[in-house]
Formats: C-alpha cells, sequence, structure tokens
C-alpha cells in the first residue's frame, strides 16, 4: 500500500518549506557572525584611527621640513618632480641580495626539473630560520619572485 499523490504532493511541500527554513536559518547566522565580526573590526579601527592621523600628522611635519631644506640647498628643483619612496623594513633581518641569492642556489641545483613554491617557502624557512607559515615567508617566496627568476 502507497501514498496517493495528494499525501506525496503534502510530503514535499514539507521537505520544500524545511529546506528553506534551514537555508534562511543557515544565512541569518552567517550575517549575525558577519556582524560581531565586523562590529569588533569597527572597535579596532576606532582604536587604530587616532594613531593613523598622529602618524599622518608627522610624516606632513617631516615633509614640510624636508621641503624648507631643498628649497635652500636646490631652489631649482620642483618638489612636484621628486618621486615618493616608500620606505621597506628588511623583512626577518635579511641582507640585501640574501633572498635572490638563495632563490637561485635553489633553481640551480633543481636544474632542469620543476621546483614548487612549497619546496622553495620549505628550504627558505630552514635556511633563514622563520617560522612556517609567517608573513614574512610567504611574502619572500612570493611566486611571482619565482617567475620573475625562471622568466626573467
Amino acid at each position: 500500500m502507497g501514498i496517493n499523490n495528494k499525501q506525496a504532493n503534502a510530503i514535499r511541500d514539507h521537505a520544500y518549506a524545511k529546506g528553506e527554513l534551514q537555508k534562511a536559518l543557515g544565512k541569518l547566522v552567517a550575517l549575525k557572525n558577519e556582524k560581531i565580526r565586523l562590529e569588533a573590526r569597527l572597535a579596532e579601527v576606532a582604536i587604530e584611527l587616532p594613531e593613523a592621523e598622529r602618524f599622518r600628522s608627522e610624516a606632513l611635519a617631516r615633509l614640510q621640513q624636508a621641503n624648507e631644506v631643498m628649497n635652500e640647498v636646490v631652489p631649482k628643483i620642483k618638489k612636484e618632480r621628486v618621486r615618493a619612496i616608500i620606505a621597506t623594513p628588511k623583512i626577518h633581518g635579511l641582507e640585501w641580495g640574501d633572498f635572490n641569492r638563495e632563490l637561485i642556489r635553489i633553481l640551480i641545483t633543481a636544474s632542469e626539473k620543476p621546483i614548487s613554491t612549497l619546496e622553495i617557502m620549505t628550504q627558505c624557512a630552514i635556511k633563514f630560520d622563520i617560522a612556517w607559515d609567517t608573513p614574512p615567508l610567504r611574502s619572500l617566496c612570493a611566486i611571482g619572485s619565482v617567475n620573475a627568476y625562471v622568466n626573467g
């Protein structure tokens, strides 16, 4: 003895309604979690903003001081023509060229066979004593650096 069409339709409609409710609840939970995350980030930004404003004020004061010196020393040069230089700190205390030399050594050692970024990261982590999966290691072993050497 089976079920008739009316009963099957009622069961199907119930199953779809139940699925819609699950989907709606999932969306609601995701949005509430996102709201909590964004509120936490907003609190962090409120703390970081005064520091960023202070940093900007100090940088502007240094620029004005540098402008005064430049006007005295080389008044004919237009300040607008001077390109900005953004200081980049050394990564993990490496000296200039250390990573490039190590990368070239790794690639030469690999010879003709392909070498994965993961293998390069592993060797660099060991060579430079960098903790695995840290931003300095990821930045050192960006695939762009590898491509620049291989294709350059």
